[in-house]
């Protein structure tokens, strides 16, 4: 609908410009100044004689602006307008001035006639800008912008000195563990102090960082963007731990607890429950992983739900030349075939009703990287199509577009199908097949690797220990024999839930069978022929192990047998201490 403004006998700028803060102004079609509240004319250093012998916009912009100003002008009168537009303007006496700009034209009998504009002078905001970017820049403290979401905007050189191999940072919880009430409590005048310990690649010396995180917003406004300050306080926290040796053995202590706090960074993006397994086809795939990340092949990931497919896929990632660079991920089966199609390649303005803005589709925001393309086997046929010329030609067409653009991304995908069996119901593409299973990975569900449960436990219940700050140490013997009696079909992921609804009614150090769902504890008995009794007895052994804190005397006693036939179990079992 055109929007209509009416043409009055006394002018806009005569009964609201000298109102307003700002600049108002009224120019024809060919830019021609027709009036201006006088906030204008003080502005550009214009007298009102002068604008009556005539005076055009164009003259007073900045000539690096001045041919965007004049296209973008053309679109107003089109009426294909966006408000505001940043232009640098130039004053009679030469001084650049930086103004937001916002116009809509003027209608008589539904034609153009003339364009109205405010514009606001923005040019100590820039300076207040500039002298932030300078501070920021030339601190000599370590300096972070972040926003709520928690996305690192802007790291200074200082904190890439202090960070030396890990300057790529994109979120704050790879630096830092800010926990949900911490962030609400920013918003208003406080600020949050921690500290962090940075270990070096060869793992051979610590770096200590404090970290000054607040909001610059106003308690009114709420925080929309935070800066953390960091200062290295190495020397300081090295001279206080070489004073508390002196005093007490306490400091191997303090010593173990910064370390146990290091791996709590960044819990929620990089858990590490899949980077060791006592199970040999596990093992043999994780140790595969470090030559896949090296190469450039298509991977093809299956196995049931819930066994850490994508976890793969992001090690694979962050093991190759591409971690620097964007891993995306995208569920083939959670979006519908337009939105999918959109959403891999993006689409140009004008390629449907709602297609007001060019958006980037997840290929090309992965250009670098790795997508990751979980789900592939419910695909639709006309979305495999279209993925097999991005492997085949590594080009990409927006929706709209006419143009291909060249991209370079590693491609792995995932699936929990059957896809030799789609292929036969025509299901799934053939050729498509063959593209993307150049390096298979087959997961083994978690039925088939139950040795692996103790080590997934303990992870699972030092990551619920931080979440719940409880101190639960492990699983009772009883219990653990449960674990291994059920079957997950939801493999990792159930059992990581079954763990987490144990933990919110475990009221002691030790998980119990009563806290376990009611389907995990049932007297069903579904060992797979993968898992047999010495395996069972090995994960209740070293589930006690780590209740007791590696004590074998204690161990010994709680579980009733003599301390000489721990150890040979131990010895036997290769279990860890």
């Amino acid at each position: 609908m055109i929007r209509v403004i009416k043409q009055e006998k006394i002018s806009f700028i005569e009964e609201f410009g000298e109102l307003l803060p700002g600049t108002i102004c009224e120019m024809d079609t060919e830019m021609k100044i027709l009036c201006a509240n006088k906030n204008g004319l003080n502005l550009f250093g214009v007298t009102e004689k002068e604008l009556k012998e005539g005076v055009y916009g164009y003259e007073f912009v900045h000539p690096g602006d001045a041919q965007r100003c004049r296209e973008e002008f053309k679109r107003t009168l089109k009426e294909e307008f966006e408000n505001p537009r940043e232009y640098r303007m130039l004053s009679r006496s030469g001084e650049i001035i930086r103004c937001l700009i916002s116009s809509l034209p003027v209608y008589k009998d539904r034609k153009i006639i003339k364009i109205r504009s405010v514009i606001l002078n923005v040019t100590e905001l820039h300076r207040a800008q500039k002298c932030f970017e300078d501070i920021f820049s030339k601190s000599p403290l370590g300096m972070a912008l972040f926003d709520n979401f928690g996305t690192v905007l802007e790291t200074n050189s200082a904190l890439k000195q202090m960070l030396e191999d890990k300057k790529q940072i994109k979120r704050i919880e790879d630096l830092l563990e800010i926990t949900a009430s911490e962030m609400n409590s920013l918003n208003g005048d406080r600020s949050i102090q921690k500290e962090t310990t940075l270990v070096s690649s060869n793992k051979r010396s610590k770096r200590y960082l404090e970290w000054h995180v607040t909001s610059l917003g106003s308690k009114e406004e709420g925080g929309t963007l935070f800066v953390a300050q960091v200062q290295d306080v190495t020397a300081k926290k090295e001279a206080e731990l070489r004073n508390l040796n002196k005093v007490s053995r306490k400091v191997e202590r303090a010593d173990l607890i910064i370390q146990e706090l290091s791996t709590k960074v960044n819990i929620r993006y990089k858990d590490k429950y899949l980077t060791e397994s006592r199970d040999s086809e596990m093992s043999s795939i994780l140790e595969k992983t470090h030559l896949i990340a090296q190469s450039y092949g298509t991977v093809l990931i299956t196995g049931e739900s819930g066994t850490g497919k994508e976890f793969i896929a992001r090690q694979i990632h962050d093991l190759s030349p591409r971690r620097n660079n964007p891993f995306i991920a995208i569920n083939c089966s959670a979006l519908p075939e337009e939105l999918l199609i959109s959403e891999l390649f993006g689409y140009k303005s004008g390629a449907f009703t709602d297609a007001k803005k060019n958006k980037l589709g997840k290929f090309e925001l992965a250009n670098g990287g790795t997508i990751f393309l979980d789900e592939i086997g419910d695909m639709p046929l006309m979305m495999q199509t279209k993925i097999l010329r991005v492997i085949q030609e590594r080009v990409i067409e927006p929706l709209g577009g006419t143009e291909s653009i060249q991209i370079d991304v590693r491609i792995i995908t995932a699936t929990n199908s059957d896809l030799k069996e789609k292929i036969k119901s025509e299901e799934f593409r053939k050729d498509l097949y063959y593209r993307i299973n150049v390096i298979p990975i087959h997961l083994p569900p978690l039925r088939d690797r139950k040795c692996d449960i103790p080590l997934l436990c303990n992870h699972f219940i030092n990551r619920f220990n931080s979440i719940y700050k409880k101190e639960v140490k492990g699983i009772t013997p009883e219990c653990m024999g449960k674990l291994y009696k059920y079957n997950y079909p939801g493999n990792l992921r159930e059992l990581e839930n079954i763990l987490e609804h144990a933990f919110v009614f475990c009221k002691s150090s030790l998980i119990e069978t009563i806290e376990l769902p009611e389907e995990a504890k049932t007297e069903k008995k579904y060992l797979s022929s993968k898992t047999n009794l010495k395996d069972q007895q090995t994960g209740i052994i070293e589930s006690m192990l780590i209740h007791h804190e590696g004590n074998v005397t204690q161990t010994a006693q709680a579980l009733g047998i003599h301390k000489s036939t721990l150890y040979r179990k131990i010895k036997s079992g290769k279990i860890k201490r």
